[in-house]
C-alpha cells in the first residue's frame, strides 16, 4: 500500500459527538478562479466590512446585485462569474432547484462558500510548492497519476481548512457583529516567493495580497450564538455516529442546550471543535494504492468469480491497483464504483452521491436518479447516469462517453470526452479539457420522467447543452453562446465556440439504448431533440428501414442469401470488435438471468409511483458491501468460464 490513510479505528477515537469536513463539495463546489480574481480567505474581512458600512450591521442577506457590485470592487469578479458562484452555492448548499435560483442568499452562509473557495486556491499553491508533492508511483498508468495528485491536492486543502477552522469563526462572528472589523486590520503587499504564514497570503503570481492582523481585543469580544455557528454546516458536518448527520451543529456542542441565544465565546467553540474534529472514513473511504498486481476493482464490490475470470488482468503495463475498503450500510451511504472491464447496473432507491472513481474500459449504468456526481480518473468508459439532482463533475478522465441530465454540469482536466447532456444550466467546460464533444440527449430510457422528477429537474428548461461558460470572458463578452452547427453544410462552429468544445455534427449523431428491461412510458425519441437532429434520426431509419424492404424484396437463392448474411454478420463482428461493444455483449450475455422486480424511490407523481425496474440480470449482494446493500442494490455481470462466448 503506498498512500497511507488512517483506519476507522483511529479516527473513532476522537470523543462523540464527531464533527467532519464535507470533502464531497472539495469535487462539486469548488470553482476554477477567473484569471486576475483574488477570493483569498483574508479578503472576506474586507469585503464584509465594505458590505455593513454600506447595507447596515442588521442586514443578514446579500441580494444578487449587491454581490455582483461588491464582488467586482473586491474580488475582481466579472458580472457573469460572480452570477455563477451565486448559483453555485444556491444548487449545493440551500438545495435550490435548478434553475430556480432566488436573488437573496443567507449572508454568513454565502461567506462560508466564499471561504472555502479562498481556502482551495490557497492550498492548490502550497500543495505545488517543492518539496511539498504527493508521493508518485512509477509505472503508473495516467489516469491514476492524476487521481493520486487529486488526493494529495484534496489532502492539502482537508488540512488547510483544518488548521484555520477559527478563521471560519471570526469571520462568522463578524457577521453578528460587524464592530470587530475595527478591530481586524489588513495591509496590502506583493510576494514572488510563494511563502505563506497563518495570517498572511501571497499573492498569484506575484499580484497584490493581504497581511491580516486580529488584535487580542477582537479575540476576546467575539461571540457566536447557536444561528450564527450554524453556518458552518456549509462545510462542516457532524453527528454522533460517523453515519448519521445532525441538521444542526450547534445542537452537538452542548453550548446552546439551554438558550440558542446565549453568546459563547469564539474561543471555547474552537477549543471545542479541536477536539471534535475527524476524517470520516466512513462516509469518505480512503482511497489505497497496492503495488501488487491485479485488476482496478472496487472493495465495496467483491466478487470472486470476477477476480478469477479472465478479465482480471494487470491494467496495461502497471502493476498498480486501488481499492476502498469495504463499509458497513447506512441510510444514506455514498455510491462508489471503481470497476474495470465490466458491465455493472446501479438502481439507486434514494438521492445519494455518486463517486465513479479508477474506472477503466467498462460501461457502467446508474438507472436512477442521485444528488450529485463525481467522474475521476476515468477512461475508455460508457457512463450512463438516470438524472443528477445538483452537480455532475468529470475530472482527470480521458476518452470518456457520457450520457447523463444534470441540474449542472462541469468538466476539468479531462480529454476527448463525449457529453449527451440534457441540462437547464450552461456547461462549465474548463480550458484545462480539449477534444470535447457536445450533443443533446440521445438515451431512450423509459423511466426518465420519474427520474426527472425524483431530482427535481423541470425537463422544459432543459435546453443548454450546447451552452458553455467562459470564466474567462469578459463582462462585456460574458454570454453563453451556443454552439451553432449548420447541418445541412457541415459548417464548421462559429469563431465564438471555445478551442477546446465542438458540437457534434447531426450526421454523426445516434441514439442509446440502455440494455435492460425498464417499465415506463415508451420513448420514440429523446426529449427537447433539437430538429436538425430529428432529421438526421428520420434519415437513418429511412435508410435502415429502406435497406430492409430492399433486401426482404430481393428474391435471391438459398446460396447467395447465405453469403449475404455471412457477410452481414462478419462486418457486424468487426464493427462490435472495432468500437469495443463486444466486451459489453459478452458481459450481458452472461449475467445471472434470476431477477426480482426492483422498485424506486416514490415520488409526488402517481403516474411515476407505478414505475418499475425490472431487470433481469439482478444479482443480490451479500455481506458487508456499503451502499451496494442498502442504498442501491447493484447489477453486475457473472462470469462463467466454461461458457463459450
Amino acid at each position: 500500500m503506498l498512500v497511507d490513510q488512517p483506519t476507522q479505528a483511529q479516527q473513532s477515537q476522537n470523543e462523540p459527538p464527531f464533527v467532519w469536513v464535507k470533502t464531497e463539495l472539495f469535487d462539486l463546489g469548488v470553482l476554477p478562479p477567473p484569471h486576475r480574481s483574488n477570493l483569498e480567505p483574508q479578503v472576506l474581512f474586507p469585503f464584509l466590512e465594505t458590505f455593513y458600512q454600506t447595507h447596515g450591521p442588521e442586514i443578514q442577506s446579500i441580494t444578487l446585485s449587491e454581490w455582483i457590485a461588491l464582488s467586482k470592487v473586491t474580488f475582481n469578479l466579472n458580472d457573469q462569474n460572480a452570477k455563477l458562484y451565486f448559483e453555485f452555492f444556491q444548487l449545493l448548499c440551500c438545495e435550490i432547484i435548478p434553475g430556480n435560483y432566488i436573488n437573496s442568499v443567507d449572508l454568513p452562509r454565502f461567506v462560508m462558500f466564499l471561504f472555502l473557495q479562498g481556502c482551495a486556491q490557497r492550498s492548490v499553491a502550497r500543495h505545488e510548492m517543492a518539496g511539498d508533492s504527493w508521493p508518485t508511483i512509477q509505472n503508473l498508468r495516467y489516469s491514476l497519476q492524476m487521481l493520486q495528485n487529486k488526493l494529495g491536492a484534496d489532502h492539502s486543502l482537508h488540512q488547510y481548512i483544518v488548521a484555520h477552522i477559527k478563521d471560519t469563526l471570526f469571520l462568522l462572528a463578524t457577521c453578528a457583529d460587524p464592530s470587530l472589523t475595527s478591530y481586524i486590520t489588513t495591509t496590502d503587499q506583493t510576494s514572488t516567493s510563494g511563502s505563506s504564514q497563518r495570517f498572511k497570503t501571497a499573492g498569484r503570481n506575484g499580484r497584490r495580497s493581504r497581511s491580516l492582523s486580529i488584535s487580542f481585543d477582537a479575540q476576546m469580544k467575539a461571540m457566536l450564538r447557536a444561528e450564527s455557528f450554524d453556518a458552518l454546516s456549509v462545510i462542516l458536518s457532524g453527528g454522533e455516529t460517523l453515519q448519521k448527520e445532525e441538521l444542526h451543529l450547534s445542537s452537538l456542542t452542548g453550548f446552546w442546550n439551554e438558550d440558542p441565544d446565549k453568546d459563547v465565546p469564539v474561543s471555547a467553540i474552537s477549543e471545542w471543535l479541536t477536539a471534535h474534529l475527524c476524517t470520516n472514513t466512513v462516509r469518505y473511504p480512503p482511497i489505497q494504492f497496492q503495488s501488487t498486481p491485479g485488476s482496478l476493482s472496487s472493495a465495496v464490490m467483491p466478487d470472486s468469480e470476477r477476480e478469477n475470470s479472465p478479465s482480471s488482468q494487470s491494467l496495461g503495463l502497471t502493476s498498480t491497483t486501488i481499492s476502498i475498503p469495504p463499509q458497513a450500510p447506512f441510510p444514506g451511504c455514498p455510491l462508489f464504483i471503481s470497476v474495470n472491464k465490466m458491465t455493472t447496473l446501479h438502481t439507486p432507491r434514494e438521492l445519494v452521491s455518486a463517486r465513479l472513481i479508477g474506472c477503466s474500459k467498462s460501461n457502467i449504468y446508474v438507472a436512477g436518479a442521485v444528488r450529485d456526481c463525481s467522474i475521476v480518473s476515468c477512461e475508455n468508459c460508457t457512463i450512463f447516469l438516470g438524472a443528477v439532482s445538483t452537480v455532475l463533475m468529470i475530472n482527470h478522465s480521458s476518452k470518456l462517453t457520457v450520457i447523463s441530465t444534470s441540474g449542472r454540469i462541469r468538466a476539468n482536466n479531462s480529454n476527448d470526452i463525449s457529453l449527451f447532456s440534457l441540462t437547464p444550466s450552461p456547461l462549465l467546460i474548463s480550458p484545462s479539457c480539449k477534444s470535447v464533444t457536445l450533443a443533446p440527449y440521445n438515451a431512450l430510457y423509459p423511466t426518465l420522467q420519474l427520474n426527472l422528477a425524483t431530482a427535481h429537474i423541470d425537463i422544459t428548461r432543459c435546453t443548454s447543452w450546447d451552452k458553455v461558460h467562459n470564466t474567462e470572458s469578459s463582462s462585456a463578452d460574458q454570454q453563453s453562446n451556443p454552439l451553432t452547427f449548420d447541418s445541412r453544410k457541415d459548417a464548421e462552429p462559429p469563431s465564438t465556440t471555445p478551442q477546446h468544445c465542438t458540437p457534434l455534427p447531426p450526421s454523426m449523431f445516434s441514439l442509446f439504448s440502455v440494455p435492460f428491461t425498464l417499465s415506463g412510458d415508451h420513448m420514440d425519441l429523446p426529449p427537447n431533440l433539437p430538429d436538425s437532429y430529428k432529421e438526421a434520426v428520420t434519415r437513418k431509419n429511412a435508410t435502415l428501414n429502406q435497406l430492409r424492404q430492399n433486401l426482404s424484396n430481393a428474391q435471391f437463392d438459398q446460396q447467395t442469401q447465405l453469403k449475404i448474411e455471412m457477410m452481414v454478420q462478419r462486418k457486424f463482428k468487426e464493427y462490435l470488435s472495432q468500437s469495443g461493444q463486444l466486451r459489453q455483449i459478452h458481459d450481458l450475455l452472461h449475467m445471472n438471468h434470476t431477477a426480482p422486480t426492483i422498485t424506486p424511490s416514490p415520488v409526488a407523481d402517481p403516474k411515476a409511483q407505478s414505475s418499475t425496474i425490472k431487470a433481469f440480470p439482478v444479482q443480490h449482494a451479500s455481506g458487508p458491501q456499503g451502499n451496494e446493500m442498502l442504498s442501491p442494490p447493484v447489477m453486475r455481470m457473472t462470469r462463467t468460464r466454461n461458457v463459450q462466448p
